[in-house]
C-alpha cells in the first residue's frame, strides 16, 4: 500500500494543480527509477490508454486495492474531484499505515517478553525440576503433588501456546478473509465487545462517508455505497442506520439510536449538519478520534512495562512457592 499512498499523493498535488490525468502519471513514472515502481506505473499507463477509468487501471495493477477507496475514486471521477479525492485517500492510507505500526510497536515488547517467559519456563520444566525430583528421590521421598503438576505445566505449557500461536497464523494466512469474517461476525454478538467492535467500523465508515460527502454525493447514495463496501459483520448495522435515514432521520440521531456515537461526537455531527458543513465535521470528528486512538496507545505502552514485571514477578513468586520452598522443608527435615 505504500507505493499506492505515493502515487495518490503526487497525482492529488499534480492534478489539483490543473494537469490532465495522463500527462500527471506519466510524471510521477519519473519520479523513482527503480523497476519495480516502472512497472507498476506502466501497468496503470497501458490501462488508462485502454481506456479504463482511474479506478479500475488502478485496481488493475494493485488487485488488493481496497473496494472502499476505489470506489470514492470512481465517484470522484464522474464528479470532477479527483485530484481532492486522491490527495484524502493518500492521507488515509498513511494514517492507517500509522495506526497499524504503532499497534505493531505496542505488541512487540510484549510478545518478546512473553517469548522469553516461555522459553524460560520450557528450560525449567525439563533441566531443572528434573534435577530437583533426583534430588528427593535420592532422599527417598516423593516430588509433593503441586510440584510435580507445575513440572508438567512447564514441559508441556510453553509448546501447546507456542504452537497454538504458530497454527492460529497459518489458520489466518490461509483463510485470512473468511476466518477474519467469522471472528468479527462472532465478536459482534458479545453484549460489550460487539459495541466496541462496531464503533471502530463506524469511524471508518464517517471517514469514507466524509470523502464522498466532499465529491457532493448525496448523503443517501454515500450510505448505499458503503453499505457495499463495508465488514460483512457490520453490514445488518450499516443497514439499519441507512433504515433510520431514508426514514427521515439525521446521521447523527441514526447513529446515536444505532449506539454507534454519542456525547460529543453526536454533538459536533449535529452541528455540523445544521450548519451544511458535515462532510468538514466528519473529517474533524474522525481526526479527534485518531487521536484518542494514538493516546490510548501512549497509555498502553506505558502500562506494558510495568504489567509485565509484575507478571515476572508472580510466576517466579509461584516457583519459588512450588519447588524451593518444598525442597528447603525437604533439606531442613534431613538435617533434624
Amino acid at each position: 500500500m505504500k507505493r499506492i499512498e505515493i502515487l495518490l499523493e503526487y497525482l492529488g498535488v499534480l492534478l489539483v494543480a490543473g494537469a490532465n490525468l495522463l500527462d500527471a502519471v506519466h510524471v510521477v513514472f519519473e519520479i523513482r527509477k527503480d523497476k519495480s515502481w516502472r512497472s507498476f506505473i506502466r501497468k496503470i499507463e497501458s490501462a488508462l490508454d485502454e481506456g479504463k477509468s482511474f479506478s479500475d487501471a488502478l485496481r488493475s495493477a494493485e488487485p488488493d486495492f481496497p473496494n472502499r477507496f476505489a470506489s470514492q475514486l470512481r465517484v470522484s471521477e464522474e464528479t470532477g474531484t479527483l485530484g481532492q479525492t486522491c490527495e484524502e485517500i493518500a492521507k488515509r492510507i498513511h494514517e492507517e499505515s500509522e495506526r497499524s505500526a504503532e499497534w505493531q510497536r505496542v505488541m512487540l515488547y510484549p510478545a518478546f517478553v512473553v517469548f522469553a517467559g516461555l522459553a524460560s519456563a520450557w528450560m525449567m520444566g525439563n533441566f531443572v525440576l528434573p534435577s530437583f525430583q533426583e534430588l528427593y528421590a535420592s532422599l527417598g521421598m516423593q516430588m509433593p503433588a503441586w510440584t510435580r503438576v507445575l513440572g508438567i505445566a512447564l514441559r508441556t505449557g510453553p509448546i501447546v501456546l507456542i504452537g497454538g500461536s504458530i497454527a492460529t497464523w497459518l489458520l489466518f494466512r490461509i483463510f485470512g478473509r473468511k476466518l477474519k469474517d467469522r471472528v468479527e461476525r462472532i465478536a459482534f454478538t458479545l453484549p460489550w465487545v460487539g459495541n466496541v467492535v462496531a464503533r471502530r467500523f463506524f469511524r471508518g465508515t464517517l471517514s469514507n462517508l466524509s470523502l464522498l460527502l466532499n465529491a457532493h454525493i448525496s448523503l443517501q447514495k454515500s450510505l448505499r455505497m458503503e453499505l457495499l463496501e463495508s465488514r460483512p459483520a457490520f453490514r445488518p448495522t450499516l443497514f439499519r442506520l441507512r433504515q433510520r435515514v431514508s426514514a427521515g432521520s439525521s446521521l447523527s440521531a441514526a447513529a446515536h439510536a444505532q449506539k454507534l456515537a454519542d456525547g460529543w461526537v453526536v454533538a459536533m455531527m449535529k452541528l455540523g449538519e445544521e450548519t451544511g458543513e458535515l462532510p468538514k465535521m466528519l473529517a474533524h470528528v474522525c481526526d479527534r478520534l485518531d487521536q484518542e486512538e494514538r493516546r490510548t496507545i501512549k497509555t498502553m505502552i506505558a502500562l506494558a512495562e510495568p504489567g509485565l514485571v509484575a507478571a515476572t514477578g508472580l510466576g517466579v513468586g509461584l516457583f519459588v512457592f512450588l519447588v524451593v520452598g518444598p525442597l528447603f522443608d525437604l533439606l531442613t527435615q534431613a538435617t533434624w
